[in-house]
This record gives C-alpha cells, sequence and structure tokens, in this order.
C-alpha cells in the first residue's frame, strides 16, 4: 500500500473531535475566544455502528447528571422547608428576613399554629412569651429590711427596736397628699401583646440582658406613675390599701404605649402598706379609735335599719344608695312643712301620706311601688277593723232603737219593766228561776225572813273559828 489508512486498522477517532493523524488541521471556524462546545459522542465501531463500551459510559454519565440534578432539587426543597416553624400557645412570634421584620401592623406578628418564614441564614423567626408576668418593687418604697429581721411583721420590728430615723439613702418612702410619709410593696403583672413592638423596641426576650433591660424599664415607669398617684391619696386611704392603684396603672400603660414596648399593664397591687415604724404606735391608737367608732355606726345602722323595717317594712327602709327610704322622707318632709306653717305643702304631704297608709302603698321611684308593713300596717289594719266593728254597732243600735220606740210611745212604763227584767236575767243568766212581779202603785213593804241555810253556814264558821283559836294557845 502507498498510503496508510488509520480507519483501516480500526482506530477509533478521537472523542474530543480533533482530526485524525496524519490529516492536516482545519482552520477554526470560531474565533479563538470561543470555545467549541463539547459534545460526548459514542465511537463509531469498524462495522459503521456504536461502541458498547463507549455506550455505556455515555449511559452512565447521562444517568449520574440526572441523579445530580434531583438531589439538587431535592435539597433545595428541604432548606426552603427548614423554615417551617410552630408557634405554642402562649406565644408570639416575628419573622426576620436579611436582619428586618417581615410584613406590617398586625400582619408582624405570627399566632399560635405553623408557619413558613426563611430559611437560616435568610431569615431568622424570634418568639416571645406571651404569659402573663410580674415585676415587684419590694425595696422601692420600703424602709431597709435587715436579714436576720425579714419574714417579721410590723409590729415585732417596732417592737424590736427597728424605730430609727429615716435615711434617705438606704429607705424608700413616698409622700401622700395630706404630706405624710407611707410605705408599701406594689405588685405588677403584665403581658406581652404585641412581639413587634416589643422585639423592635425593648429587645429579644430570650436574651438575659434585653431581660434585664426591660425589668429596668418596668421599674422606672412604674416607679413614676405610683409616685404621682399616691400624691393625691390620702395617708389613710393608702393604710386602708387604697392608693389609686388604677390611676397608675393606666399612667404607667400610656408610657409604655408611647414607648411602643407592646407591653399590657393587667393589674397593679398594693401590699403591706404602713406608716414609719416611729409613729406606728400612735397610728395604731387612732386605728383602734376609728375601728370603734366604725362598729358604733354599723351597729346603729344596723338597729336603725331593724327598727324602719319593723316599724314600715320595705317602704320605710333606706334606699341602696343611701339616704332615707321613701316614708320617711315623705314624714321628714311633712314635719319641715308643719314647723314652717306652710299650709299648701303640708296639705300635699298630708294627702300622700293619707293615701299610703290607706293603700299600704307607696312610690319608691327607681324602686318602684313599695309595700307598707310591719307595725304601722298592724295598727292601721288593727284601726280599720275596730272602724268597722264601731259602724256595725252604732248601725246595730240604731236599727235596736228605732224597733223600741213604736213600743216605749204605746206604754213607756210597761216598757220600762221589761226593759228591766230582761236585763236582769241577762245578769243572772246562772240558770236559777227568776219570777218578776209587778208591783201596784203606791207605797209597797216587804217581809222576808232569814234564809235558815246561811244561817246554818254562819254558825259553822264561827264555831271553827273558836276551836281554831282555842287549840293555838299554850296549855
Amino acid at each position: 500500500m502507498s498510503e496508510h489508512d488509520p480507519h483501516a486498522e480500526g482506530t477509533p477517532p478521537p472523542v474530543d473531535g480533533s482530526p485524525p493523524a496524519g490529516d492536516p488541521p482545519a482552520a477554526p471556524d470560531a474565533p479563538p475566544s470561543e470555545a467549541a462546545p463539547i459534545a460526548i459522542r459514542a465511537p463509531e465501531a469498524p462495522d459503521g455502528g456504536v461502541d458498547p463500551g463507549q455506550q455505556s459510559l455515555a449511559d452512565a454519565l447521562k444517568v449520574s447528571f440526572a441523579l445530580l440534578k434531583v438531589v439538587m432539587i431535592g435539597l433545595v426543597v428541604l432548606y426552603a422547608l427548614s423554615g417551617i416553624y410552630r408557634v405554642e400557645s402562649q406565644e408570639q412570634a416575628v419573622e426576620l428576613f436579611m436582619g428586618r421584620i417581615v410584613g406590617e401592623g398586625e400582619e408582624r406578628v405570627k399566632d399560635e399554629g405553623f408557619h413558613l418564614a426563611w430559611p437560616f441564614p435568610l431569615g431568622a423567626v424570634i418568639k416571645v412569651p406571651t404569659s402573663t408576668q410580674t415585676v415587684n418593687l419590694n425595696q422601692a418604697f420600703l424602709f431597709e429590711i435587715r436579714d436576720q429581721d425579714r419574714g417579721r411583721t410590723y409590729d415585732e420590728l417596732a417592737a424590736g427596736g427597728a424605730r430609727g430615723p429615716l435615711n434617705p439613702e438606704r429607705d424608700g418612702s413616698l409622700i401622700t397628699a395630706d404630706n405624710n410619709l407611707v410605705h408599701g410593696v406594689f405588685r405588677a403583672s403584665y403581658a406581652i401583646t404585641d412581639a413587634g413592638d416589643y422585639i423592635t423596641n425593648v429587645g429579644d426576650a430570650a436574651n438575659p440582658r434585653d431581660r434585664q433591660r426591660l425589668a429596668d424599664l418596668l421599674e422606672s415607669v412604674l416607679r413614676s406613675s405610683i409616685i404621682r398617684a399616691v400624691a393625691a391619696t390620702p395617708s389613710d386611704d393608702f393604710i386602708g390599701g387604697r392608693a389609686n392603684q388604677d390611676v397608675a396603672r393606666r399612667d404607667a400603660q400610656a408610657t409604655l404605649d408611647k414607648l411602643g414596648t407592646g407591653i399590657t399593664l393587667n393589674e397593679l397591687t398594693l401590699e403591706r402598706p404602713t406608716m414609719p415604724l416611729p409613729v406606728r404606735d400612735a397610728y395604731n391608737l387612732v386605728a383602734q379609735a376609728e375601728n370603734r367608732r366604725n362598729e358604733a355606726v354599723n351597729t346603729a345602722e344596723t338597729r336603725r335599719r331593724e327598727l324602719l323595717g319593723r316599724a314600715g317594712g320595705a317602704a320605710a327602709l333606706p334606699a341602696p344608695g343611701g339616704g332615707d327610704g321613701p316614708l320617711v322622707r315623705l314624714v321628714k318632709e311633712y314635719e319641715l312643712a308643719s314647723a314652717a306653717n306652710d299650709q299648701q305643702e303640708k296639705r300635699r304631704l298630708g294627702e300622700a301620706l293619707s293615701s299610703a297608709f290607706r293603700e299600704l302603698r307607696i312610690d319608691g321611684g327607681e324602686r318602684g311601688p313599695l309595700n307598707l308593713s310591719g307595725e304601722a300596717a298592724g295598727r292601721i289594719n288593727r284601726a280599720k277593723t275596730e272602724r268597722t266593728a264601731a259602724v256595725q254597732e252604732i248601725t246595730a243600735e240604731a236599727e235596736q232603737f228605732a224597733k223600741l220606740l213604736p213600743r216605749w210611745r204605746a206604754n213607756p212604763e210597761l216598757f220600762k219593766q221589761l226593759t228591766w227584767a230582761r236585763t236582769r236575767a241577762d245578769i243572772f243568766s246562772d240558770g236559777s228561776d227568776i219570777e218578776t212581779f209587778l208591783a201596784p202603785e203606791g207605797q209597797l213593804y216587804l217581809e222576808l225572813n232569814r234564809d235558815p241555810d246561811i244561817q246554818r253556814q254562819r254558825e259553822r264558821d264561827r264555831i271553827a273559828t273558836e276551836r281554831a283559836e282555842r287549840e293555838g294557845r299554850p296549855g
């Protein structure tokens, strides 16, 4: 052979598409800066078919690329699903994307349930508790208590000699409206109700430094509000536990809202109020006198209500809001009109009283009609009964008189004798026989003998008396 044919010996062409050996290189069609695409092509066999080994390699590469693609898609999906999170019942959450809160207004806050956020590190989720929490102002307005004295009552502290003057550097106190010093412990309950505002303006609830900053903020706001509220409260009210707590809570809430903290104050309570220990004994004496006075007033009021209820029932009882009952008020107004000699007003009130006593009912205003009962109603009912009986008796006597009048006119003397006879019969109506004689006109003499039975009884009594006298003489 004069010429060497590389294909005749079964040499496969290059896989990368370069020209076979011995042939001059072809001129490039593309500029040098552009790379030609690489194509994976199975070489042809000597008989014009595809080499099985190369075909297997190509198929394996295709499957590998397909699996790699599926794996990459799965990783992307898993990465996206890693942003799923759950908010518990007493929590709120806020989503962040690139360090900024996602959403506006109420949409910023995520409530209980499952949610999807941007996964880390593109996004983050911050959760805050919404359960009720407590902040205590134990020493802000209380005098210093030594460690060995903790747990003792104020009376025990005062009796134990803890009576020194107050030191403003150690002892807290409050000034009341009547320029007195008082002490007390305050306790406030609050909850985070807007996680967006809380995270923006306060911090992360899981960060100890932010929690301490929140405690300092709440104590400062509450101290200022309590000082203003107590400054308008008398010392007696403060000692009694009435320190305008609602006023202080509303004032503190307004400050927290202005700062955009997302916190709601639920309750502010005053515990263990007291006066300074050096004056505690004197105050206790006054308090004891006040208690005795209150007990006397309460006893008198109870007795008053009892007497009024017994006298006039519901119509005489005091009104629920205080003041006299309608019946007592009407009687007092009638007395004032009588004292002022106001005849017109006296007449009007007298008619109102007469109507109430007649109907046993009086207008109670907002309480509606009230029944008149008790002793007043009993006396009125007895008077009505007696009046009815008197009318019936007088009516019967008038009818009897009208019935007997013609008989008297016919024979006055006979009528008189018969009337006396009936009267005697009524007097001696013991079952004995009574015989009546009509004596003629003129002088009448009666000859009567002594009753023998009476004589015998008198004799027996005389004998018994003499025997008793003899037996009583000494022998």
